[in-house]
């Protein structure tokens, strides 16, 4: 699992030293944590939705659905 709270610290020890490096980075992390916490929600609901449905889908419509979604 990703520890951001590590990375954002070591970042913080350098930041006097080199801030626009460590800027540059913590705006990238920040946007990297936000996609990792809204995948990580977007499995636990599709998780507990899941026995709603009748069937497993085919991998061919799981390839199609992420072709039309464009990830």
């Amino acid at each position: 699992m990703i520890n951001f709270v590590d990375i954002k610290n070591k970042l913080k020890q350098k930041e006097e030293k080199y801030p626009n490096i460590v800027n540059v980075w913590k705006e990238y992390i920040e946007l990297k944590e936000q996609n990792y916490n809204t995948f990580i929600n977007n499995v636990n609901n599709m998780l507990d939705s899941i026995d709603n449905m009748p069937n497993d889908l085919t991998k061919e419509n799981i390839i199609f659905l992420y072709l039309l979604v464009g990830s």
